[in-house]
């Protein structure tokens, strides 16, 4: 850590508070849940004051479990889990599960706790790059207390964390307003497809020249070809790439994440034409349906979730593309898909009943061109914003960087030396009364957790067990019942992996 601003220690969270974290009851004892206790869990970790929970546990659970009662006050750091490193500060007495480490402040450090917060959350990204494990990333309790803290006299933590909030607090109002702007982007690209095929956008251009309206009319009647694609197995790497459903992205091919192959038979009988249409016959039943032109960007064939379209000579492959993305396509879409299990489908003579509303060639160019005109036009006000969207998040993390440098507001030169707070928290914690530690009885032999591991493995259930629940059933301290199942998890081969559960926003310990 650099030099420090005078008045101003280096700690480590350990130094400063306690740290504990939760537990999960049994969820086949339904007594154990919806009660009068509010419980945490990650997914409710959003940088900001807890105030109510999404789930209760009821005193039967907490006293039949490790969760614990937390007093408000307290900060939750995620452990582990889709949000991990994300904090939040319990507004209200609550328990959480066990991947929230919870650092508790009392006596002398009982307001130290904000600056705490805002701390960690300058540092989240190093700690997420410090956490152990593969797939799934792990914090410590004992990474989190030896992580390194600059601790600033006690009134200029309160000056530090009132000057962040300020200033966090515009960024968060100017992020809002930014959020809109992809709302309305979305919203006007469909207003712009929409005027563009239902003959509005060039009602002027029409009148000019005294043509009629376009009239609906089959895809059939326009386009040659109908053809579904390639069933055969696709490889990561080949002479020509397969495009598949996923490449088709918002009326463009996207070629990343590309599939290939080599096989001669099948590029020939799927090889894609420059203006060939790509139609997504099967997906979800939001995206089924969704369209894109290839454009002869580079030699490339089609799954076989995808139908060809091969337009005739009275039908724009660019006009379709975007009849098709329009809101009367995707509404038409929704309209004759066949549903099966979270799978949508609409099949070639479906496509080929399409009605589309079809003026001469000259007018379709001329709605292609205005429509991209127009959406040039919202793909740089999109990038502006999201640009903007990063440059915020970049002055978020200078403001913290700034603070916990000493730099964000002044020094006084009367406050008093954060070593004496540091000095009060060691006396009292010197002070607390010692818990008295367990005798082992004579006799009797010391079980390992690493053996009562391996012992329960035979009877492992399907469904996983959660490190709580082992817990109750292990021998040693936390620790050294992390550093068994861990043990288990990195032997060669692995006996155990984990898994993280959505529902309940905890890890599960399934047997290999």
């Amino acid at each position: 850590m650099s030099e420090l601003p005078v008045g101003w220690v280096e700690a480590t969270l350990g130094d400063l508070g306690t740290w504990s974290s939760g537990g999960t009851p049994s969820r086949k004892n339904p007594e154990n849940y919806d009660g009068e206790v509010p419980w945490v869990k990650t997914g409710e970790l959003k940088e900001e004051l807890i105030l109510s929970t999404n789930e209760t546990i009821s005193e039967v659970g907490l006293a039949s479990s490790s969760a614990k009662l937390f007093p408000a006050g307290t900060l939750l750091v995620a452990m582990y889990g889709a949000n991990i490193g994300q904090t939040a500060v319990l507004g209200i007495p609550a328990a959480t599960n066990q991947a929230c480490a919870a650092f508790l402040a009392e006596g002398p450090s009982k307001d130290i706790v904000p600056y705490v917060w805002r701390y960690i959350q300058s540092v989240r990204t190093d700690l997420v790059r410090l956490g152990q494990g593969g797939a799934q990333k792990n914090i410590s309790q004992q990474l989190l207390k030896r992580v390194d803290i600059p601790v600033a006299p006690e009134p200029e933590q309160k000056r530090i964390v009132a000057k962040i909030d300020s200033l966090t607090a515009k960024s968060a109002r100017a992020r809002t307003e930014l959020n809109k702007i992809e709302a309305l982007v979305e919203r006007y690209k469909s207003a712009v497809l929409d005027r563009g095929t239902s003959g509005l956008l060039t009602l002027d251009w029409r009148d000019e020249r005294g043509l009629e309206a376009p009239q609906p009319t089959p895809l059939e009647r326009v386009a040659e070809d109908f053809s579904y694609g390639s069933s055969a197995k696709s490889q990561t790497s080949g002479d020509v790439p397969v495009l598949r459903m996923g490449n088709l992205q918002d009326g463009e091919i996207d070629w990343d994440n590309l599939v290939f192959t080599s096989d001669q038979k099948e590029i020939e009988k799927y090889d894609l034409r420059n203006g060939d249409v790509l139609f997504n016959r099967t997906n979800s039943p939001a995206l089924v349906g969704k369209t894109s032109v290839y454009r002869g960007e580079r030699p490339a064939i089609y799954a076989g979730y995808l139908i060809r379209v091969r337009c005739g000579p009275d039908l724009d492959p660019e006009y379709l593309n975007m009849c098709l993305n329009s809101p009367a396509g995707r509404a038409w879409a929704w309209s004759v898909k066949s549903d099966a299990v979270s799978q949508s489908n609409i099949n070639a003579k479906k496509l080929r009943a399409f009605e589309l509303l079809l003026p001469a060639m000259d007018e379709q160019r001329e709605i292609v061109r205005r429509v991209k005109t127009a959406l040039a036009v919202i793909r740089r006000l999109s990038t502006e914003a999201f640009n903007a969207q990063e440059r915020i998040a970049a002055l978020d993390e200078a403001i913290l960087s700034k603070a916990f440098s000493g730099d964000l507001v002044s020094q006084d030169p009367n406050d008093e030396p954060a070593t004496e707070l540091l000095a009060r928290i060691n006396a009292a914690r010197d002070s607390a009364p010692k818990r008295p530690r367990q005798r082992r009885q004579g006799g009797k032999t010391k079980v390992s957790p690493i053996q009562k591991l391996n012992e329960a493995l035979v009877s492992w259930p399907d469904e996983g067990l959660t490190f709580d629940e082992l817990r109750q059933s292990l021998p040693g301290s936390y620790e050294v019942q992390k550093d068994a199942i861990f043990d288990l998890l990195s032997s060669d081969p692995p006996k155990l992996r984990q898994e993280f559960d959505e529902n309940d926003q905890i890890m599960k310990l399934k047997k290999v």
